[in-house]
Formats: structure tokens, sequence, C-alpha cells
């Protein structure tokens, strides 16, 4: 009923919004757990993607260490996308099961005697990944639509198209257009321009979208200057034997550039949306790595390789220290605070309750913890009408809630 109802009146993400219902309803503690393996589980999905679409249990340790540092140092909407239940089924499962249809694929374009055959069980598999991974991303998967129908023109004429190709395609397509004709986006747009919300771009959305784009330019600069000093570098010298490296990682340059361009047409807050570019820019610079590894050449020396592993090093202990430190002070901080919900569930008065911030947040604790954007934060804030406060009152059964910030 969940999700036919999101269906409906608010969006057509429908593999995201089944995830975040079946969760609710099991409970926090069991997401907790296969969260944490699909993490796992995308950066294995970076590395195969980056090795000729191979997948394996031998990884090498510094692919795999760099992977998740790039996941954890430039992914500035971390939480939102990694521990959020419903940000994270929206983005970061989302992500694996689109990696994981794209899989067959690139491996295919690096061996084209590798999923020859043409087997039921690959067509089958194909479709429905297809179809979950097509109704996912709006701003992302328009793009692989159009690359893989160009690529599968390609395989056609080579006499290379096996069914399982067009079936991951057409499943692709089929969930695309679920999410695109969506009754509830309609819905959702007129419930917008119902209630006076600009959805096109004016003075002030087109100012704020300028400062996220250079906030997300600036979390992705390595990542961007990596690529294109690879580029202008070595242009010249590349041997055939790597050329596939090479188109795959030109490929995710342009997914995520076209995309980020859409993320910034949207007058939506796009720090989250920012990941599915990030991802994409990931699995570029793995590529070139893995180009650089077996053409023997490197962008750095062995002094400048040694002077960035150590900051590298020192910024991840330094961040995952205080985030987890930050993160435990939260965690007691909302114990009490629930300990104060649950009096006040038995005061007839019924009065607005008003809770100060978390250390974190106070006394310019904020600048450092949640500087490093890796602290979770609070559920609610200081504006006691708005519609999370007013939900969470609701829920628990109280007048009202707001946070207070002493002068």
């Amino acid at each position: 009923d969940s999700l036919k109802a999101y269906y409906y009146a608010w969006g057509g993400r429908v593999f995201g919004q089944f995830l975040i219902d079946f969760f609710v309803w099991r409970g926090k503690e069991f997401f907790n757990i296969v969260n944490a393996l699909m993490a796992v589980l995308l950066i294995a999905e970076i590395y195969w993607i980056s090795h000729e679409g191979k997948i394996t249990t031998d990884f090498n340790c510094n692919y795999v260490l760099w992977i998740f540092f790039s996941l954890w140092s430039f992914n500035i909407g971390f939480v939102d996308t990694f521990l959020w239940l419903s940000g994270s089924c929206d983005y970061l499962w989302s992500m694996v099961m689109l990696l994981a249809f794209l899989l067959p694929y690139i491996r295919n374009y690096y061996d084209t005697n590798s999923l020859s055959k043409n087997k039921l069980k690959y067509s089958v598999c194909l479709f429905l990944l297809g179809l979950f991974s097509g109704c996912s991303r709006e701003t992302l998967v328009c793009w692989i639509i159009v690359l893989l129908a160009y690529w599968l023109i390609l395989c056609k004429k080579r006499n290379n198209l096996q069914s399982w190709k067009i079936y991951g395609f057409l499943g692709l397509c089929i969930g695309y257009s679920i999410l695109l004709f969506a009754p509830g986006n309609f819905a959702r747009l007129s419930l917008q321009q119902s209630s006076n919300i600009n959805v096109f771009m004016d003075q002030d959305i087109f100012s704020y979208k300028l400062t996220e784009l250079f906030t997300i330019v600036f979390f992705h600069f390595f990542l961007w200057y990596y690529i294109i000093v690879f580029f202008l570098k070595f242009k010249r010298i590349l041997r055939s034997e790597i050329t596939s490296h090479i188109t795959i990682a030109k490929l995710c340059v342009f997914i995520a550039s076209v995309s980020g361009v859409l993320l910034f047409l949207t007058p939506t807050r796009g720090i989250r949306l920012s990941f599915l570019n990030l991802v994409f820019l990931i699995i570029a610079a793995a590529s070139l790595f893995r180009a650089q590894e077996r053409n023997g050449i490197s962008i750095l020396n062995e002094i400048g390789q040694t002077i960035f592993k150590l900051l590298g090093s020192v910024y991840l202990s330094v961040t995952i220290v205080v985030s987890l430190w930050g993160n435990f002070i939260d965690w007691v901080y909302w114990d009490e605070v629930l300990a104060m919900i649950n009096s006040e569930q038995g005061n007839p008065l019924k009065t607005l309750l008003q809770i100060e911030p978390p250390l974190t947040e106070r006394n310019g604790m904020w600048l450092y913890g949640s500087g490093f954007f890796h602290i979770v934060g609070l559920p609610v804030d200081t504006d006691e009408q708005g519609s999370v406060n007013r939900s969470f009152s609701r829920y628990y059964n109280i007048k009202g809630i707001k946070v207070v910030y002493s002068k």
C-alpha cells in the first residue's frame, strides 16, 4: 500500500522506495548490517569494472583502499547516501544495482569471447537487473541508455549481439519509462505549483545552484585533476592494448559531466545527487590507474606518490577518529532527548519540547565535527511547524519539538 501510494502521489523510483518500505518494516538494526555489506559490494564493483569487468576475489589492496578513500573523502553527501535509510536505499543500493547490471556489458566489451552464448538465464537476469536499475535515477539512466544503444548497434555490425544484451537493454528502457511516467511525478509537480513552489530556475535558485556547483567541483577536484592531467600528458604514448580502458574512462567522464549538467539545471538540492557523478568519476580514475599500471607509466614520481599517500593517510585517520567521536557524542545526547520525550508523553499539559543542540553543533564544535561531513546530525531542527518536526511530534505523541540555540 505504501509503495502504491508513493508511485501515484510522489515519484517513480520504485526500486529504492520498495527497499525503504521493506527496511522500515523490518527495522533499522537489520538494515545497518546489510547496508554495510552493500557499501563493501560497491567498492568491489568499482574494482571489478576497472579490472576489465572480471569478477574475482583476488583484490589488489592498493586499489581497494583508494576506492574506499575516494568514497569517504570526496562524497560530501556521505551521511545521506551511506547511512540514512531512505538516502542509502535511493542512492547506494540503486548504484550497486546499476553497476551490477553494467558489469556483463563491460566484461564483454573487454573480451568479446566472454558471455558470448545466448543463454536464457543471462537474458532473464539482465532483464530484471535492467528493470530495477532503470527506475532509479532520472539524471543518470538516460545517458546510459543512449550509450548502450550505440554500443549495441556496433555489436550488431560486428556480429556480436547476444540476446542477453537486448533483453537487458529492454529492461533498462522499460524501467526508465516506469520512472519517468509515474503518476506521482505529475501529482508532485501539481502540488508544488499549487503551493507556489518555484519549479523553474529563478535568481535565488540560480545563485544557490552556482554555489552548490562550486562546492561539488571542489570536493571532486582531485579526481578531475588526475583525469585531465592523464590525458594531457599521455594521450600520444598509450599502447593499443589499453585502448578499452581509456574508452571506458572517457565514457564515465561523459556520464558524470552530462549528469552534472542536468543536476545543475534541476532546481532542487543536489548534494546527494553528486554521489552519482562521483561514482563514475572514481570508475574513470580507477580505469586510468589500470591503464597506467599496464602501460608502465605514472603521473607522479615516487616522492610525489609517497607525499600524497602520507597526506591521504593522515586525513583518513583524523576524519575517521573525529567521526567516531562525534557520532558517539550525538548518540549519547539523543538517548537523553528520547528520555525527555518519554517523560513529555505523560505530561497532561502537553507543552512544546525545546532542546539544545548536541555538543558537535554548539560553541563552534559544528565546524570541528560536521566539517568532515561524516557526522549524522539531528533529525529535527529549529522550526516546530516544519514537516519533519510535526511528523516527529505525531509519531512520539507530543505537542511539538524544536531545537533552540542559546545566544
